[in-house]
């Protein structure tokens, strides 16, 4: 009986999903490489958008932190962010959002500019 030798690879430094090697057994790695792909097919990205998060010191008096942060916040645009992403907003819609909001930002530009 002749039988033929069994290679053994060496697993040592690989995860378990690594050293899986079967028809059926798919790694999370190539799932989420696989649906990413097809996401990008069909023309949609990942519109996630993540804000650095917002602390505010509480020394003695919590209203006067609670107002200081929904200052912050304000500032930062979360709030404005979180309104805007409660419903879907076609691509038009949105480019014309995008154009009004850099003409606001122009205009902010040259009225600092002209009071300097």
């Amino acid at each position: 009986m002749d039988q033929e030798p069994v290679e053994e690879h060496d697993t040592e430094g690989e995860s378990d999903f690594e050293a899986m090697d079967g028809p059926d057994q798919d790694r999370p790695r190539d799932r989420d490489r696989d649906r990413d792909r097809d996401r990008d097919r069909r023309g949609s990205k990942d519109r996630s958008v993540y804000f650095r998060p917002v602390e505010v010191e509480v020394k003695d008096n919590l209203e006067k932190a609670m107002r200081a942060l929904k200052n912050r916040m304000s500032k930062e645009g979360v709030l404005q962010e979180l309104k805007r992403r409660r419903f879907y907003e076609k691509p038009s819609v949105r480019r014309k959002r995008k154009e009004r909001e850099a003409l606001k930002r122009l205009r902010r530009a040259a009225r600092r500019a002209q009071s300097k």
